[in-house]
């Protein structure tokens, strides 16, 4: 597609879906460059790789004889391999998954998300019934069981259809689950059938659910279960995924890109679940449409963090909606029951300098959102390194 091109530039390269695109190119041995209008881990890792980023757009980047210019943005990021099959995340944000046509179609959660675009949950799941019905005669849809809203689709879905979950209705069940700390371990049955036991280095129920996915999915493809055993035992998982960032003075960093009540749920749960300490959480609420939408979702979410610190609402781009605020929602969480939530606006430094003041050893700290709440993590990391927590409490 591109080899007619010697140079290609991105506008808006640190983005997911863009710095994945250019860091394959990079791989391929094309000439890449990109312009953003800030830096970020994503820019610096192009870099490294060979790009040249520039800060700020301005037609002067954009030189040379041969040059395609993306800008659009897609919701994944990307990595190159050598199989015969493309392996795609679907963004139904705004309804640009059903330009695909998945021979395969993984379903893991059908959420009341997006509704600025949707406007409806139940726009929401006609969407994702029209995504799945572009499956080929010869393919497959793969469902979680577990999910109500999915469960509610598949009357509606006319292609041949293979379930997973942790019941027991489902064609592949997790059984026997052990989670502890960063690993988690199960049983895989097949109808009923013991296939054998996988181990993942991610922690949490809803990273065992997505490991049954791909087990779905590469049985479907005929790959051997012993194959999928030792690629799930490899997975270390992804960045903004309870990625581990640090430990310092005791202290564990953790980020998640979670922002949907459901995700932060989720998240919440494999943090209590997988180790026996006390769980500092920082969220930063992302959009002011989500944060207005979900309102009533997120007054329960964070039930099993033990300290909760509220960020200002990250508006990527949004305007803001009158009467949504990041400290109401904080008021709002504290109302519905939990006892220790504060609300310290959009200052990174003093947030971290709170941070510092109240973890004790063997807390662990997790940053949760989808804007840049994940630079907290190093902030608070070097902090930490420059204090000593020694004599404080442990948890």
């Amino acid at each position: 597609m591109f080899k007619r091109y010697q140079q290609i530039h991105f506008v808006g390269i640190g983005g997911s879906g863009m710095s994945g695109i250019a860091e394959i190119l990079l791989n391929l041995g094309y000439r890449v460059t990109g312009s953003d209008q800030k830096r970020g881990e994503a820019v610096e890792r192009l870099e490294r790789l060979g790009a040249k980023v520039f800060i700020g757009h301005e037609a002067g980047h954009v030189e040379g004889a041969h040059v395609v210019v993306f800008v659009t943005s897609l919701g994944s990021n990307a990595r190159l391999g050598q199989g015969e099959y493309l392996v795609a995340e679907a963004d139904e944000s705004d309804g640009s998954f059903l330009k695909l046509q998945p021979t395969i179609a993984v379903v893991t959660t059908v959420d009341a998300e997006h509704l600025d675009h949707y406007g409806t949950l139940e726009a929401v799941r006609d969407a994702f019934v029209e995504f799945v019905n572009k499956v080929p005669f010869y393919g497959a849809a793969v469902l979680c069981l577990d999910q109500p809203n999915i469960q509610m689709l598949m009357p509606r879905i006319e292609k041949r259809i293979v379930t997973y979950g942790l019941e027991s209705g489902a064609d592949l069940v997790a059984r026997r689950l052990h989670l502890s700390g960063m690993t988690s371990r199960f049983e895989v049955y097949q109808r009923g059938s013991l296939l054998g036991e996988c181990t993942l280095q991610v922690p949490g129920r809803h990273n065992v659910l997505n490991a049954l996915a791909a087990v779905a999915v590469g049985l479907d493809l005929d790959i051997p279960f012993v194959t999928i055993q030792k690629a799930l035992a490899g997975f270390a998982g992804v960045q903004r995924r309870f990625q581990v960032r640090g430990r310092a003075r005791g202290v564990t960093v953790v980020d998640d890109y979670g922002h949907h009540p459901a995700e932060i749920r989720a998240t919440l749960a494999a943090a209590k679940a997988g180790f026996d300490c006390r769980v500092v959480t920082v969220f930063q609420p992302h959009r002011y449409s989500r944060t207005h939408h979900l309102r009533q979702e997120f007054l329960t979410a964070f039930n099993q963090a033990d300290v909760l610190v509220v960020m200002d609402i990250y508006a990527a781009g949004e305007a803001p909606i009158p009467g949504v605020t990041a400290d109401g929602l904080a008021d709002g969480i504290r109302a519905h029951g939990h006892r220790n939530v504060t609300y310290l606006g959009g200052d990174r430094a003093r947030i971290v300098e709170h941070l510092a003041e109240i973890v004790r050893t063997g807390d662990l700290v997790l940053t949760l959102g989808a804007g840049d709440v994940g630079q907290l993590g190093a902030e608070l990391l070097k902090r930490l390194d420059a204090d000593s927590l020694d004599g404080r409490p442990q948890c």
